[in-house]
């Protein structure tokens, strides 16, 4: 067998989905490929093909929303809940991951898209494409598809460098897939000419594809070259004006998503570089650990091969077999630290999923000590009073405890049902006493904080952020906790995606409440995401 040949097992099998009807998406339950159901397959496949990990997420798409696409942030491979079918997925996150991998977020290209344009340009943070957009008007909509078929194209191209068959898998799914709008077939058949020319190109065949689209297919091109070409087709395109959002999105090819839709973070090249050896250096990594690599036969499974294709799809890429087993994001964080796996609920299905996210616990390292004597003393008020109520509902007083072996009085509750069953023949127990005891509460509580960024923000009145009210808060439970003399631990939060859901131990419930862990509660801050399903689960487990 070819070293291709299982690569050629996705990306040539027909697919038995029906083309995309946009009316099926106002369902309740959206049909086609469930991304989120193969998110192992998605994770693995451009992690092997591209030789490093990326962050898959689920984006904010929903059936109102229209077509479904993969996209991307600069820094994640965005995933709606769904698409048309499963080539199309594949390839959509394919080419996500390579806009991320060949540079359509280089800061020093997008730099000089912008000087070149005279357009503002933020100096940090993330890029507003909307400033390059205001020089062509009414007719922004026909640029950015030109825009984007170059861009697109030029990806395209690299990634058929890493994936065999990759451009002839597109080409078969646009041809299969056309577009429901008449308005969108320019623009569509325009994109899909573009591919059959470059695929005509790598199989050694003549073309007539247009020299400037040509030389996007050139290793050293950028996508300040695409969009240099983008702007002279756009001077003399015949193609018609496009003023209608359903017609804008259904003019790209499967898969495909407006690449100026979201704002989104520069890289630099200093950065790719890293990143390209992101996935040699952990498999070195690995290799000196011993840590356990996921076998053939579950890796088999994740690309619907035979046992034994495995190798051979790396070997294809010119890598050994031991990197076409490398494990998902998911399996990497459960090799690396120890966690546990957590079922969520998906309010789309109305059911739970199986094993999604993925819960590191670990202790929390960040301390400030200054913070926390600040708020003692500016809440020491407020902790007096709070010390007050407690005692109030303290179990001081004894209470008494009926139908005892041995105690202070008689029970003559108990005394009288003891003589009648005695009397009928009943061979009664003589718990005929009472005592009065001081009763203890047998509870345990845990206070989990959240610890995202949304903490972070400040509030309405006064200049304050939430973050200082939640460390006031935490302070002020643990004090009263102390007070009151019940077991109590506390810990925090944050995520980043459903693979990576980190629990930070504050204080557990056998540790002494020490300057150092008042400290540790100062130090609280936000940052990431929230998934709070996960770590209640967690904190309850």
């Amino acid at each position: 067998m070819a070293a291709s040949t299982s690569v050629d097992h996705w990306m040539l099998a027909e697919p038995g989905t029906p083309a995309f009807d946009p009316r099926r998406e106002a369902l309740d339950v959206p049909p086609g490929f469930q991304m989120g159901e193969r998110r192992r397959l998605l994770t693995l496949l451009p992690e092997i093909w591209y030789e490093r990990a990326f962050e898959l997420e689920e984006s904010n798409w929903s059936p109102e929303g229209g077509r479904p696409f993969v996209e991307s942030d600069g820094q994640s491979v965005l995933i709606p809940a769904v698409m048309p079918s499963r080539d199309e997925g594949i390839l959509g996150v394919l080419h996500a991951a390579g806009h991320l991998v060949f540079g359509s977020f280089d800061g020093t290209a997008i730099r000089e898209i912008f000087c070149g344009a005279g357009a503002p340009r933020p100096a940090s943070g993330p890029i507003p494409w909307a400033a390059l957009w205001e020089h062509y008007g009414d007719d922004v909509l026909r640029f950015e598809l030109l825009f984007d078929m170059c861009e697109d194209l030029r990806i395209d191209s690299r990634v058929q460098s890493r994936v065999p068959n990759y451009l002839s898998r597109l080409l078969a799914t646009g041809l299969r897939n056309r577009p429901f709008p008449p308005g969108a077939l320019p623009y569509f058949d325009s994109a899909l000419a573009a591919v059959s020319s470059a695929l005509a190109i790598v199989r050694g065949k003549p073309t007539d594809l247009d020299p400037r689209l040509r030389s996007l297919l050139e290793p050293t091109a950028t996508i300040a070259d695409a969009f240099r070409v983008a702007n002279e087709l756009y001077a003399e395109s015949e193609l018609p004006a496009v003023m209608d959002q359903e017609v804008f999105h259904s003019a790209y090819l499967p898969g495909r998503a407006p690449n100026a839709a979201r704002l989104t973070r520069e890289s630099s090249r200093e950065e790719q570089g890293a990143d390209a050896h992101t996935g040699a250096s952990r498999k070195n990594r690995k290799a000196g650990s011993g840590q356990h690599e996921p076998d053939e036969q579950q890796l088999a499974g994740t690309f619907d091969l035979q046992p034994g294709e495995t190798g051979e799809m790396a070997e294809s890429e010119g890598g050994s077999s031991e990197s076409g087993k490398r494990s998902p994001g998911r399996a990497q964080a459960q090799a690396a630290e120890s966690g546990r796996f957590y079922h969520e609920w998906d309010y789309r299905k109305v059911r739970y999923k199986h094993n999604w996210t993925w819960v590191i616990e670990k202790p929390f390292g960040e301390s400030n000590g200054t913070e926390a004597d600040r708020l003692e003393t500016r809440y020491a008020a407020v902790l007096k009073h709070l010390k007050k109520v407690i005692q109030a509902q303290k179990p001081t007083r004894s209470a008494p405890r009926a139908r005892q072996f041995d105690g202070d009085d008689i029970d003559l509750n108990a005394v009288v049902a003891y003589v009648s069953e005695k009397r009928g023949g009943i061979s009664p127990q003589p718990a005929i006493y009472r005592r009065r005891e001081i009763r203890q509460r047998d509870v345990a509580v845990t206070l989990l904080a959240d610890m995202s960024t949304s903490i972070m923000q400040l509030l309405p009145k006064g200049g304050e952020r939430l973050v200082d009210r939640v460390r006031a808060g935490v302070l002020l439970f643990v004090e009263s906790m102390e007070e009151v003399g019940d077991l109590y631990s506390v810990a925090g939060f944050r995520s980043r995606c459903s693979d990576n859901v980190t629990y930070f131990t504050i204080k557990d419930f056998e540790q002494p409440l020490t300057p150092e862990v008042k400290s540790l509660i100062g130090g609280i801050s936000g940052r990431l995401a929230t998934r709070m399903g996960a770590a209640i689960r967690h904190a309850t487990a």
